[in-house]
């Protein structure tokens, strides 16, 4: 028992060395399971995660992206589509699409199905921003699309649906759900229900358990955000409890093999990584702003001065002018003339 403690005592260390990390495993960790398993233990005790962590690779397609538990998904897309559309079942199929020549680019989605109509849907996970983020967005739908097989000359196509979580804010408006459609400009109103982008954008979802029991995506992302160290179900949630509670237990971490544990482990070091230069990356960006502004600052400032101090030195010459021409009883309206000065200034010289 004592090796035990001395084993979580390190990792809790390593946990909270950096407090904006703490949910993720260390160094130590490897060392922590390997003893687990040789000695039967169950899950890790206090100060460790129960259940994985949804958000990094192998912990979302742990959850969503296995055939066994397709019903997570199901309930992850009806929730997402509000009644849009009602899906009961769905397939799944080969992420990747190999490129059609040496200067396409070969897509491999997180996530790929069609639901029993024969809509496709994709989802992503991307937990830091990238160059035109958007754009790329926007590609991935589009070959969604083409990606279809036509039969014979009917362009008919199914509807074909991007949702995006992203785990950074994608836009500024603070919006948790962006949707994107082709609109008609002049009639104001969707063109097309197949082609759909839908993005949910996780920092902008702040609510508290009692405040969102009445939408089932705010259910289901209240219990993802929250649901590493839940002892069980809070009690309040009623909406499709039974699928919510599988989904907890499913998500376990002694549920899983020493292998799974080990990919599970290195996914989330790839997150801790991915996420740890994003944020290096815009801190680096925002003291370079800010170097840049100041030394802009300074460079205005002095050009700002010079062109002030000629302005002043100016004005001045110009009524030493006036004063010498005032002295010699030279009449205003000449003076005025000659330098530029209001008359009511040059009678107070």
């Amino acid at each position: 028992m004592s090796e035990l403690k001395e084993l979580v005592e390190r990792v809790k260390a390593d946990f909270y060395k950096d407090k904006q990390f703490a949910y993720f495993p260390s160094t130590h960790s490897k060392d922590l399971l390997d003893y687990l398993f040789d000695s039967g233990g169950e899950a890790p005790p206090y100060g460790m995660p129960r259940r994985i962590y949804p958000f990094s690779d192998h912990g979302f397609k742990k959850i969503f992206g296995q055939p066994e538990n397709k019903e997570f998904l199901v309930y992850l897309l009806n929730s997402v589509l509000r009644s849009e559309r009602t899906i009961t079942d769905i397939q799944f199929l080969n992420t990747e699409r190999v490129a059609k020549s040496d200067t396409e680019k070969t897509i491999i989605y997180d996530i790929l199905c069609q639901d029993e109509s024969g809509a496709h849907f994709v989802i992503e996970l991307q937990n830091a921003s990238c160059t035109n983020f958007m754009q790329r967005m926007l590609y991935y739908e589009c070959e969604l699309i083409t990606g279809q097989p036509l039969k014979g000359i009917n362009y008919k196509i199914q509807a074909s649906y991007l949702i995006v979580l992203t785990n950074f804010k994608a836009t500024r408006d603070k919006r948790l759900r962006v949707d994107f459609s082709i609109y008609d400009e002049e009639l104001k109103q969707r063109a097309f229900d197949e082609f759909r982008i839908i993005m949910i954008q996780l920092p902008y979802f702040n609510k508290q358990l009692d405040n969102c029991l009445e939408s089932d995506l705010e259910i289901l992302l209240y219990l993802l955000l929250n649901m590493e160290n839940m002892d069980s179900l809070p009690e309040v949630i009623e909406r499709n409890r039974q699928v919510l509670e599988r989904l907890l237990e499913v998500s376990k971490i002694e549920k899983m093999s020493k292998a799974e544990r080990l990919e599970y482990e290195t996914s989330l070091k790839h997150y801790r990584d991915s996420v740890a230069l994003y944020q290096g990356a815009i801190e680096q960006g925002i003291e370079q702003g800010i170097e840049q502004g100041i030394e802009q600052g300074i460079k205005q400032g002095r050009r700002q001065g010079m062109e002030e101090g000629e302005a002043k030195g100016a004005l001045k010459g110009k009524q030493e002018m006036a004063k010498a021409m005032k002295a010699k009883d030279i009449p205003l309206n000449v003076i005025a003339e000659c330098s530029g000065l209001p008359e009511e200034v040059i009678e107070t010289l």
